[in-house]
């Protein structure tokens, strides 16, 4: 009698324990009981010894089915306890966007990238990073386990990278204006950013947590390269691009400056890309496509 039907392919495994695919194969392969190949996967001495063979099929080709004893291996039953998130799993979780939180893990520490991928760092794999391998795109994603979601500083990143509503007080000509010490003088509100400045006003502020978060290298208050001593509210010495933030409630002479800095890019053919604190919100989206169509990297 054929035991075709006593055994499970790493799939219907996968099915069968509540896990997701990409992760059962990565568990395997850590396990020591498969390796990977160029062109699939290949049992080791350890996967036989715990019942793995191979079979061949005219539709799938030569593939690894499992005994349907191993639902009760004592490391794989452990894995039913362990939910494994992904960066949009997570991005549900914390209320963000998966592209924000794999920004938040590269600025933890706890990954770095590999090709068009992703790795985890000794940190992350202390943290329980999985690494996952996609069958179809041959990108490394990572897993992580579901408690990681209340981490401190994960939470804390997330936190500080959310928009908030704006500071009627901070929107005002002083924390809009161009001059920087009467900012500081007068402004009722400030802000900690996480490149360690501190912001008086909330506009420039948001826009720095974004761009630190990108991995973009930026200055602010940063001198025009011209005669005239002109400030733009950022610069981005790796693209040379200056940024500027429109607050909507700029006083006549914050606004005056700001309009001559708009004539002086425009003379000297310098880029700039402006922000709207109405924008803030989707800056992803709008401050993001700006940067792409100025052939700008950024994560």
């Amino acid at each position: 009698m054929s035991q075709a039907f006593d055994n499970l392919s790493t799939s219907a495994l996968a099915r069968e324990l509540g896990l997701p695919l990409q992760q059962l194969f990565s568990t395997l392969q850590d396990y020591g009981w498969i390796s990977k190949l160029e062109d699939g996967w290949a049992l080791t001495g350890k996967g036989e010894f715990e019942g793995g063979r191979y079979v061949n099929s005219k539709r799938y080709g030569r593939y690894i089915v499992w005994p349907k004893t191993l639902l009760e291996h004592p490391l794989l039953q452990a894995l039913e306890h362990i939910q494994m998130l992904s960066s949009s799993a997570l991005g549900r979780e914390l209320g963000i966007s998966s592209r924000q939180v794999n920004r938040l893990l590269l600025a933890m520490g706890v990954m770095v990238r590999a090709g068009q991928g992703w790795r985890p760092t000794p940190l992350g794999l202390e943290l329980g990073a999985q690494s996952v391998l996609s069958q179809d795109s041959g990108m490394t994603h990572l897993l992580w386990p579901e408690s990681f979601a209340e981490h401190p500083g994960l939470i804390r990143l997330s936190q500080a990278s959310k928009p908030l509503e704006l500071v009627e007080a901070n929107t005002s000509e002083t924390a809009l204006g161009d001059d920087l010490f009467a900012e500081q003088a007068k402004a009722p509100v400030s802000f900690q950013g996480l490149d360690g400045h501190t912001y008086y006003c909330q506009v420039r502020w948001q826009l720095a947590q974004w761009l630190y978060l990108a991995g973009l290298r930026y200055a602010k208050n940063a001198l025009l390269p011209l005669e005239q001593e002109l400030r733009a509210d950022f610069y981005l010495p790796d693209w040379h691009i200056f940024i500027e933030c429109w607050g909507g409630q700029e006083t006549p002479s914050a606004l005056s400056k700001r309009l001559e800095r708009q004539s002086v890019y425009a003379q000297h053919g310098l880029h700039v890309v402006d922000v709207h604190s109405d924008e803030l919100p989707q800056l992803d989206d709008v401050l993001g496509r700006r940067l792409a169509d100025l052939n700008v990297d950024f994560y």
